[in-house]
């Protein structure tokens, strides 16, 4: 007879695939967003995403835990500090390598991550990886040279540099969370959002944006960034780490996808050759990851 359990397991798998995937699909608009925005600089985009995702944060965080939030809010404060600066970082990378290079460069570039995690927990954890790891790690690396070689000859340089910026920020949060032990991320997440709107808002020098971009810039701050967050962490206990990492490459593939439908945004050859050698160290890592996993679940 089969137990409720295990029948659940399955039907607990298949909810957190589809809200993985639903976080994917809604942060792959971020790059067709982007590229709405009519005349807004960079600094007020940022001030105005993050103003709105802080908002949307503080909702969550006071209805999550009420009379307790400024407790939660202040716990483990050095460990948040550190762990939201990292994000700051990764934040104002982001938005100047998606507005100064394509779409596909920054979220392939930023495809890379769980590699660079991996070195930083290398070199700060003392945490050690396989063989496959390391392999994986150097195909990704070749994939990313090809990519900022391809963007210092047709002028994308910098939005390159920048993306690769965005990545080891949010690798180093990554990296951050599991040293302090952070059960609750949304509190970085916070702390990162009140600083990188302050941040933006003393470089943005003033405020006048139009409407139409002040409503993108709201749809990417609560409902894309917000929403998209709230499903993916739903999601994520739910969903083996593995395939975690996999699903989230919808955004990857779905991005740019949907910039070249809406805006005839076309990646270089570069991008492409590159960005196919970073997916496919991901694909791959996974793949062994997934079938380690198998072996020590399976009868001896």
């Amino acid at each position: 007879m089969i137990s409720e359990s295990s029948q659940a397991a399955p039907a607990r798998g298949t909810r957190g695939v589809v809200l993985v995937l639903g976080a994917g699909l809604i942060w792959s608009t971020s790059g067709p967003l982007i590229r709405g925005i009519e005349a807004a600089d960079v600094w007020q985009i940022l001030f105005f995403k993050m103003l709105w995702f802080h908002v949307a944060l503080t909702v969550l965080l006071v209805l999550r835990y009420r009379q307790m939030v400024i407790r939660v809010l202040f716990d483990n404060i050095r460990w948040t500090t550190l762990a939201a600066l990292c994000l700051v970082v990764s934040n104002v990378g982001w938005i100047l390598s998606i507005t100064t290079t394509t779409v596909a460069n920054t979220l392939l570039l930023q495809a890379a991550t769980p590699f660079f995690a991996a070195m930083l927990a290398w070199v700060a954890l003392k945490e050690r990886s396989g063989r496959s790891t390391w392999i994986a790690m150097g195909v990704a690396i070749a994939g990313i040279a090809v990519m900022i070689g391809d963007g210092a000859v047709d002028g994308r340089l910098f939005g390159n540099v920048a993306a690769i910026v965005a990545t080891l920020g949010f690798a180093a949060f990554a990296v951050v969370l599991r040293a302090g032990r952070m059960a609750d991320s949304t509190t970085a997440l916070w702390l990162c959002s009140a600083i990188a709107f302050g941040v933006a808002g003393v470089m943005a020098g003033d405020f006048d944006v139009t409407l139409r971009d002040h409503v993108l810039c709201f749809v990417m701050g609560a409902p894309e960034t917000g929403v998209g967050l709230i499903l993916f962490t739903m999601g994520a206990r739910l969903v083996p780490a593995a395939e975690l990492v996999l699903l989230t490459l919808i955004e990857t593939a779905l991005g740019p996808l949907f910039v070249w439908l809406l805006f005839a945004e076309v990646p270089s050859a570069g991008t492409l050759a590159g960005g196919t050698l970073v997916i496919a160290a991901i694909v791959g890592q996974v793949v062994v990851g997934m079938r380690a996993t198998g072996a020590r679940r399976s009868p001896s």
